[in-house]
């Protein structure tokens, strides 16, 4: 295991966020505690040249714990009146009404002085005047509430509310915010509103795109993770830029950094949320490794991954998404390898695609009984048609997105010929949800049993595993697990 040391990392690192709670109590002696252990581990790294692995994964887990900020106290929360910020372009709906997201640079106690908050602070604010685009500045009077969840620390009810002439936020993510509003208008031109809400989703992982019918379809057939910007998408756009460069006479570093580049610009059209950047990650490692002539290990990259998110927003471990996209990638890692071994060689090219849809579903299946409490049956036999066209629709729509938004008559022609695929994409779709078994409603499963159904899971692939020297199954010890 020590071979996959950011796998090591990553996994400690969920873990000290998992656990954060229970050390709320002790955060003041556990910061001097963990500066204390990095001054360590650096001295004796200097001194032997190597770092001292159950001490290093316990820093990380340390460093989880610091990483999560206790939530906001009832005694704070019921004296805020007034609060300034601004939207960060997030949207979510509670009971009847509307909240944005919003990050909160300054509140009022009472009727005091304007004073910043002790912490980064993300709300769902609800009553601003409209929909206000990334960046849009505020100043509210209201309510805050705690219910702190996943994504946010409560929720602001305004009574009175306005924008402010200044803008917040990030340049290149509100760049990238109006490049996206470019690209789906240029969608919209020439296509009908369920054809570029198909597209929009392939393409930009937007759901509210399309629907609610049309999102029932691609549930019901497994295929929902074709409308949610992840490692398929991430991968056309990678081979799309490596395409362009070798036309362009390019090798080597400039080849990578020009694939690079154009994984990073697309993970910012995406709104860089989790799956699309656990994708990009690991692509822009494993290109990394190729052009080093280092052997890249997929378990080692998905910890990376993991690593980097967690570092940049620790909340994402709650999420659906994240644990969806994890879950699914993981199973790919794990499982696939060992079923594909099975797989005769002039079955291949159509019993390793399988292999991999199956592998995906069968690991993400426990989440979403708890997330959804449905589940497809025909994921795996159903992907292995709506994959190939999705995938080609995805690189069109890539295409024709980026050159409409130089001439928008210039989409046109890719645009028409995409609507084949997207009416192919909905048949498909529609097909598969409407077979009898497509999908069940397995309610929500508790927490013990996605713990022993991953047991399971561990045990049928240890017992399809080949054993190195011998080249025989370990059946009898996965039998004995089972």
């Amino acid at each position: 295991m020590r071979r996959m040391p950011f796998l090591l990392a990553g996994l400690a690192l969920a873990g000290g966020i998992a656990i954060a709670p229970f050390f709320w109590a002790w955060r003041p002696f556990l910061a001097p505690a963990a500066a204390l252990g990095g001054v360590g581990l650096l001295g004796w790294y200097l001194w032997r040249r190597r770092v001292p692995f159950i001490p290093a994964l316990l820093l990380v887990v340390l460093l989880g714990i610091l990483r999560v900020e206790p939530p906001l106290t009832a005694a704070t929360t019921t004296r805020v009146t007034a609060v300034r910020g601004w939207c960060d372009g997030e949207k979510t709906g509670r009971g009847d009404g509307q909240y944005q997201g919003a990050r909160i640079t300054a509140w009022r106690m009472g009727n005091g002085p304007w004073s910043a908050p002790p912490r980064s602070i993300r709300l769902w604010v609800g009553g601003l005047p409209g929909e206000a685009e990334y960046g849009r500045s505020f100043t509210a009077r209201g309510r805050l509430v705690n219910l702190p969840s996943a994504t946010a620390d409560g929720y602001f009810f305004a009574k009175v509310a306005r924008f402010l002439p200044e803008w917040g936020g990030n340049g290149f993510r509100r760049s990238a915010l109006f490049l996206r509003a470019g690209i789906e208008k240029v969608f919209h031109l020439f296509l009908d509103r369920e054809e570029a809400g198909l597209l929009q989703g392939l393409v930009l992982g937007d759901l509210p795109g399309l629907t609610p019918e049309a999102e029932r379809w691609f549930r019901d057939a497994g295929a929902l993770h074709l409308l949610s910007v992840s490692g398929l998408h991430v991968g056309f756009v990678m081979g799309l830029a490596l395409g362009l460069a070798r036309l362009w006479g390019r090798h080597g570093f400039i080849r990578w950094f020009f694939a690079a580049l154009a994984v990073l610009g697309y993970t910012l059209l995406c709104g860089a949320r989790p799956p699309v950047l656990r994708a990009a990650v690991m692509a822009m490692a494993a290109g990394a490794g190729a052009l080093g002539h280092r052997r890249t290990e997929p378990a080692n990259l998905l910890g990376l991954a993991g690593l980097v998110i967690l570092l940049l927003d620790p909340r994402a471990l709650s999420t659906v998404g994240f644990r969806l996209s994890f879950a699914a990638t993981a199973g790919i890692v794990f499982l696939y390898p060992r079923w594909a071994a099975w797989c005769p060689a002039r079955w291949a090219w159509l019993g390793r695609p399988f292999f991999v849809s199956l592998a995906a579903s069968l690991a993400v299946l426990p989440l979403q009984a708890m997330a959804f409490g449905r589940v497809s049956l025909l994921g795996p036999l159903a992907n292995l048609f709506l994959v190939p066209p999705a995938g080609l629709a995805v690189q069109m729509g890539i295409v024709a997105g980026l050159s409409g938004l130089v001439w928008p008559w210039l989409a046109g022609l890719p645009l028409l010929l995409l609507r084949v695929l997207l009416r192919l994409l909905f048949g498909l779709a529609r097909l598969f949800a409407g077979l009898p078994g497509a999908a069940v409603n397995l309610g929500a499963w508790p927490a013990s049993a996605v713990v022993l159904y991953y047991l399971f899971l561990g045990a049928m692939c240890l017992g399809t595993e080949r054993n190195l020297l011998n080249r025989r199954t370990r059946w009898r010890i996965g039998s004995l697990l089972l």
